[in-house]
C-alpha cells in the first residue's frame, strides 16, 4: 500500500505519466521538468516563478499580465505605493508626483478630478479664490445666498463698516452689509424722527414713517386711518377741522355749511346769524346796525 502511495505521488500533474526522474515538486504536486511550464506562454519555468491562483507563471508573463500597473506610467508596479484616497490604484513612487510640478508628493496631496495636486500647486491654481481678497481660499466660509462663492474668515465682512460679520447679514447687488449698515444707506428715513425705517412702514406721499412715528402735529395721536396733510403737517380729522374751518362768531363751534353768512370779517352758522329784533335767521337783504344786523321784514317797519 505504501508502494502504491509513492507511485502515485510521483505520477506528472500535468501529463499524467510517472515522473520517477528529474521530476519537479513545486505547489504540493510533481511534474517533470520539461511539463512544469509558466500556464501563460507555456515555456518551461526556472526555479523562480510566481504562483496566481494556485497555477505557475513565468517572472516575464507574470509582470504583463498579474502585475497591477503604475497609474501614471502604465508600466508594472509590483510593491508599489497605494493611497486610500484612490482604491485599487498603484503607483511606483517617483511617479507619485503632483501634476503641476511633478513635485514627488509624500504625506499629502490634493484630489482634483482624479488628478493629483501637491498643496501648493493646488491653492494656487485650483483653490477657490476669496470674492474679496482673490487669494486661495480653501477652508473659508460659504453662505447659501452666495452659491458657489467663499470667503477668508476675516474677509466676510460689511462693505460699510468693514466690521467681520457674525451671524445675520444684507446682501445688496452681491456686496454683504451688516444690519445696522444696510439700514442706514438703504432704508427709507422716518419723516418724523429721521431714523431709518424697517418692517412695518407708512407712507405718506413721499414720505416714510414708523407707524408710532406718524402722529397728529396737533394733539399728538397716533395716526391711522384717515387723516389729513396741512400745510407740513399731519392732522387728525378733528385736530384738521380745528386747523381748516371757520368759527362761528356767535357760538364759536366749526362751521361745516358748504356756505355761510359773513359780516365784518366774522362768519356765522345760517341759524346763528339772527336779526336783532324778530331773532329769525337772516337770509338775502338786510340792515346793518352797530351791535348786529336787522333782517328786511324788521327793517322796513
Amino acid at each position: 500500500a505504501a508502494a502504491a502511495a509513492a507511485a502515485a505521488m510521483r505520477v506528472c500533474s500535468k501529463c499524467g505519466k510517472p515522473a520517477l526522474d528529474e521530476s519537479v515538486a513545486a505547489l504540493g504536486r510533481v511534474y517533470h521538468a520539461g511539463c512544469f511550464c509558466c500556464v501563460k506562454c507555456n515555456k518551461q519555468l526556472p526555479s523562480s516563478f510566481r504562483v496566481v491562483d494556485d497555477a505557475p507563471w513565468c517572472t516575464t508573463c507574470h509582470l504583463a499580465h498579474k502585475v497591477p500597473k503604475c497609474f501614471a506610467c502604465r508600466k508594472p508596479a509590483e510593491g508599489g505605493i497605494t493611497t486610500e484616497v484612490f482604491p485599487g490604484r498603484v503607483w511606483h513612487e517617483a511617479c507619485l508626483a503632483c501634476i503641476k510640478c511633478r513635485t514627488q508628493l509624500r504625506d499629502s496631496f490634493r484630489d482634483v478630478g482624479g488628478e493629483m495636486w501637491c498643496p501648493p500647486c493646488h491653492s494656487k491654481h485650483k483653490a477657490p479664490k476669496c470674492l474679496a481678497c482673490k487669494k486661495p481660499a480653501e477652508d473659508g466660509v460659504t453662505t447659501s445666498a452666495f452659491p458657489g462663492k467663499i470667503w477668508h474668515e476675516e474677509c466676510f465682512a460689511c462693505s460699510g463698516c468693514k466690521a467681520v460679520l457674525h451671524g445675520a447679514f444684507k446682501n445688496v447687488d452681491q456686496t454683504l452689509w451688516c444690519e445696522a449698515c444696510h439700514a442706514d444707506k438703504f432704508l427709507p428715513r422716518c419723516a418724523s424722527c429721521s431714523k431709518p425705517v424697517s418692517g412695518s412702514v407708512l407712507t405718506v406721499g413721499a414720505a416714510s414713517y414708523h407707524p408710532t412715528c406718524l402722529t397728529c402735529a396737533a394733539c399728538k395721536t397716533q395716526l391711522s386711518g384717515k387723516m389729513h396733510r396741512h400745510k407740513e403737517s399731519m392732522l387728525c380729522p378733528p385736530c384738521n377741522d380745528q386747523a381748516v374751518l371757520k368759527k362761528c362768531e356767535k357760538c364759536h363751534g366749526l362751521i361745516r355749511e358748504g356756505t355761510w353768512p359773513q359780516w365784518k370779517d366774522g362768519s356765522y352758522h345760517s341759524a346763528c346769524f339772527t336779526c336783532l329784533k324778530c331773532a329769525k335767521p337772516v337770509s338775502g337783504a338786510f340792515y346793518e346796525q352797530e351791535s348786529g344786523v336787522i333782517c328786511k321784514e324788521c327793517g322796513g317797519r
